[in-house]
């Protein structure tokens, strides 16, 4: 019995994976860039604040706990990214598409991750902010999330 019985279509399918397989997605703070805090240029970059909060510090006001906002977000929807994958590859859709629906939704996810966050922040944070929005100050982390997609060699799409 022929492979195509079984798998219909299966040639064009592999051909697709092949395809999606050159290309490279990259979802988060993917710029080091400085911001503002208090009228000066800040210390810390976005990117390595990111990292700073998804595995805590010790800071001279005591101790920030993990908040790492990516995983949070890729764990909660890792089945739709791969539901996503799926239907590009039955429907035959172009894989440009299927890059650039699952960057929206990571960028989407991670800042819901980060509005939803747990710990929530200490009393003594909350009495200084007048808030308790751990990872959102001043939004800037949450504007730095971005997706970006890279071609790795000639693509078919």
């Amino acid at each position: 019995m022929s492979n195509n019985l079984i798998f219909p279509n299966l040639e064009r399918r592999i051909k697709r994976v092949q395809v999606l397989s050159r290309r490279t997605l990259e979802v988060g703070v993917l710029e080091n860039s400085k911001g503002i805090k208090n009228g000066k240029v800040a210390k810390l970059g976005a990117a390595e604040l990111a990292a700073i909060h998804a595995r805590g510090t010790i800071k001279s006001g005591g101790y920030i706990p993990p908040r790492d906002y990516q995983n949070i977000a890729f764990n909660e929807n890792k089945d739709e990214y791969a539901k996503i994958i799926t239907n590009t590859l039955r429907e035959e859709k172009p894989p440009i598409n299927m890059w650039n629906r699952i960057g929206a939704k990571m960028v989407a996810d991670q800042k819901k991750a980060i509005r939803d966050i747990e710990p929530r922040n200490a009393q003594s944070t909350i009495e200084g902010k007048g808030k308790d929005s751990p990872l959102q100050d001043k939004r800037h982390l949450v504007k730095k999330i971005k997706y970006s997609l890279t071609k790795l060699i000639n693509s078919l799409d």
